[in-house]
């Protein structure tokens, strides 16, 4: 039986092979699953691999990239701060053993580590000092940094009791190559809870071995994430040479770029200058940027007095990196000693006070206006703000504390956050009281023997500071007053002073009364006095030609200004200066100045009054009558200037500035026609 043709006759695409039946799509591409199915199986492993050690090498880099040695320039962009193994400042160590590299304990071996800079204490203090709302820039903080257990000692009571005054927020931080812990470090110090000062630990790992190019790297690190987390308004630290140099040296560095001011203390501070601790942040801003002249006009024959005055300058402690300048308005003749003395005074104070000496080759004018301007024009500020001028005479002497109590009224009164609303009333500070009667000072005062300070409306030329803003005013104030009294027969000066102090007075006592500005006196004990005045060596002003008894300067026996006698010397007794060695023993029992609106205010009369923010109602009879205004609107009042006092030539008053004076009532125009008659 012959055989099928066909194996399955049944259906005859059952036997029929398939390449006609393969999938042929369009276009050249298969779909992605196909594709991954069709992949060999050691294919994919290869990919899975190549991924796997892609993947390796990029963390690897990315650690060795973290890990990596900081250099100075990188410091601020990438950040070598660990967070991992964060300690509690005073618990455990990390700085016990030695870092990985070399084992000889000679001293030269010891700095030697150059590894990455860690910090395993400083992370939970900054976050810890959200508190102080340090990351806003205009908050209070000041900021204590030491390196060397010395300079801890130093600074830790300065920084307990700045935090017990709570004028600021205090925060010290601890830097350089010590290694003890820090709750070794309170413990020793006698730091009590009662301390409210934050402690920071920004010394790094392995501190006591790093080489010096680590420690600068470590301490601009660690100053970086405290700029962050702080913004420290000043810093404190110790300018001695027990303090590590490369610390001082690296954050003046810092420091220099982002304006925070640096106060170095000197090594007595802790004796001497805890004065320092009541001061507020904004007068600590200002420690550096105080810049003093000292201006002396010396006679003929003062050459006693002012030699007793220079020695008593260089006997005298200067609080700060400089001393100030010394001024000395030489007379056309010059005795041998004076001469010889600047000769070894210059020669003694070139580290320490510039003094510059000007010769007159002729003596004053008769004039008392021109010995005046004269007088005025031997300083003039170069920052109104800032530069300031102390007027001393022959006849004083001073205290070797004087420059202590100088800086501190200084700073307290003219640049504290606290009280600025009448703070532009001050004319300057005295170190004297004035030679009126002491008793009528009492009795508005009422002193009860205990040290105070008080506001008079009387200037001083014994020994008092005047404010840079101030004296350019007088300056502009002058000019423009003997200009209208040539131009406009305007009324001169009224003499409210005897013969004894000169004209420059008559008007800087005229513009106190215009503008109601006032001189801090301060009241201490005359057993402890800043400054002594000795009524011996009292002579006559150029500014007078006629000739004045030695009996009539005694005299002086005036205190009525509007009875038309004059402010002279009624107690000519001298008071002994102070042999404390520092200022806290001078103050008050409660260690505190008062404040401003505190202090009783009198007038040039001795009257009582208050501190009022305008002007004496007697300006505008001021203007009317001298400044030759009439009855047109007041000008708008400008800084550093008097130009709206008068109405010159060419300046009528009616520019677009011109502003009628809202306190300037018919009422206060009556007031002011009668203070015009009491001129």
């Amino acid at each position: 039986m012959p055989l099928p043709s066909r194996r399955f006759g049944f259906d005859e695409e059952l036997g029929k092979r398939d390449d006609d039946h393969k999938y042929h799509p369009k276009s050249g591409l298969q779909p992605t699953w196909q594709s991954w199915i069709a992949t060999p199986r050691l294919r994919r492993r290869r990919t899975l691999f190549v991924v796997t050690l892609t993947i390796l090498v990029f963390c690897l880099l990315r650690r060795a990239f973290k890990s990596r040695e900081l250099n100075h320039d990188d410091l601020f962009s990438k950040s070598s701060f660990t967070f991992s193994n964060l300690l509690p400042p005073g618990s455990g160590s990390l700085f016990s053993g030695k870092p990985p590299g070399k084992n000889e304990d000679s001293k030269a071996c010891l700095r030697y580590y150059n590894g990455p800079v860690e910090f395993h204490r400083l992370a939970i203090t900054l976050h810890g000092a959200s508190r102080t709302m340090g990351h806003l820039t205009e908050k209070s903080n000041v900021l204590f940094v030491a390196g060397n257990l010395k300079s801890i000692a130093m600074l830790v009571p300065l920084a307990c009791e700045m935090a017990r005054w709570r004028r600021n927020k205090v925060h010290f931080v601890l830097m350089g190559r010590e290694d003890a812990l820090m709750k070794d470090i309170l413990e020793v110090n006698a730091v009590t809870p009662q301390c409210d000062v934050m402690w920071h630990d920004a010394r790094p790992n392995h501190a006591r071995y790093s080489s010096d190019a680590r420690l600068v790297r470590g301490v601009t690190s660690a100053w970086h994430h405290i700029q962050t987390f702080i913004h420290p308004q000043v810093v404190m630290l110790d300018s001695t040479e027990q303090e590590d140099s490369i610390l001082v040296k690296t954050l003046q560095e810092k420091n220099q770029d982002l304006q925070i001011p640096i106060i170095g203390l000197p090594q007595d501070a802790l004796e001497n200058m805890m004065w320092i601790t009541p001061l507020d942040c904004g007068s600590l801003k200002a420690w550096n940027k105080v810049d003093i002249d000292i201006l002396i006009h010396a006679s003929e024959t003062s050459s006693g007095g002012l030699i007793r005055l220079l020695k008593s300058l260089e006997r005298a402690s200067y609080p700060s990196s400089s001393a100030p300048r010394i001024t000395v308005e030489l007379p056309p003749v010059i005795d041998p000693p004076t001469r010889n003395f600047l000769r070894e005074f210059r020669a003694g104070q070139e580290k320490r006070n510039q003094i510059i000496l000007r010769h007159h080759i002729r003596p004053g004018s008769r004039s008392e206006e021109d010995n005046s301007i004269r007088f005025l024009e031997s300083f003039f500020p170069t920052n109104p703000s800032d530069s300031h001028v102390l007027i001393l005479s022959t006849q004083a002497e001073l205290s070797p504390l004087f420059y202590h109590y100088l800086k501190y009224a200084l700073l307290e009164y003219k640049y504290s956050s606290y009280g600025t609303e009448n703070r532009d009333r001050l004319l300057g500070i005295s170190l004297e009281l004035p030679y009126k009667d002491i008793g009528v000072i009492a009795q508005h005062h009422k002193m009860d023997g205990v040290n105070s300070t008080f506001l008079w409306q009387e200037p001083n030329n014994k020994a008092a500071l005047y404010f840079g803003d101030k004296w350019v005013e007088i300056h502009d104030f002058v000019r423009r007053r003997l200009d209208a009294q040539e131009s406009r027969k305007a009324p001169s000066v009224r003499k409210v002073f005897s013969k004894e102090q000169p004209y420059w007075m008559e008007l800087m006592m005229e513009l106190c009364r215009l503008r109601r500005y006032y001189m801090l006196y301060p009241h201490f004990d005359p057993e402890n006095a800043l400054v002594t005045i000795h009524h011996e060596l009292s002579q006559t002003p150029e500014d007078y030609t006629d000739k004045v008894t030695s009996d009539s300067l005694a005299r002086g026996n005036t205190t009525d200004l509007e009875s038309g006698t004059y402010l002279g010397a009624s107690d000519k007794s001298e008071s002994s200066l102070t042999s404390q060695r520092s200022l806290l023993s001078l103050i008050p029992p409660d260690g505190d100045f008062p404040v401003l609106e505190d202090m009783p205010v009198l007038l040039h009369d001795g009257q009582r009054t208050l501190l009022r923010s305008r002007d004496s109602p007697w300006a505008f009879s001021f203007r009317r009558e001298v400044g030759g205004c009439g009855e047109r609107k007041s000008k708008k009042r400008k800084e550093l200037s008097t130009a709206d006092l008068f109405c010159l030539d060419g300046d009528d008053g009616d520019d677009d500035d011109d502003d009628e004076d809202e306190d300037e009532t018919l009422e206060t125009r009556k007031e002011s026609n009668d203070l015009l008659l009491q001129m």
